[in-house]
């Protein structure tokens, strides 16, 4: 099967992206792509990364590990595929809705964002649902 992974290095430089890019490399994990449109290769975005891995999501993300977390105890890393998305050291969400909590929660960190918050809260359902994309 096929995964995709996404790293997120924290402060980090070129140096470093550099150093996480040898080390995916030696994971068996590349940055390049061959577009399925006109076979041209194409580079992943910095910290994305591509692999093959007959031992399912669990094992890309452990060879993501061990290539990232030398580099960066705190990586996020993210591996999808085969209908599969697994995050490691990546902040929850706790919000079931995620455009209502917005504003209460930058409010309870922010005074001055106590005006959005009451506004927020008075608005009707309709305006914080996302739109129904069908």
């Amino acid at each position: 099967m096929q995964y995709m992974a996404r790293v997120e290095i924290h402060h980090a430089d070129r140096e470093t992206y550099e150093r996480l890019h040898s080390a995916m490399e030696a994971e068996s994990f590349t940055r390049f792509l061959i577009g399925a449109r006109d076979g041209k290769k194409y580079h992943m975005p910095i910290g994305t990364y591509w692999t093959e891995s007959s031992n399912g999501a669990e094992a890309a993300i452990e060879s993501a590990k061990r290539a990232a977390l030398p580099i960066d105890a705190k990586a996020e890393i993210t591996v999808s595929g085969a209908g599969q998305i697994i995050f490691f050291n990546c902040p929850e969400v706790v919000s079931v809705l995620p455009y209502a909590n917005l504003g209460l929660f930058a409010a309870a960190h922010n005074p001055i964002s106590k005006p959005f918050a009451n506004l927020l809260a008075l608005a009707p359902a309709a305006i914080l649902r996302p739109p129904f994309r069908g």
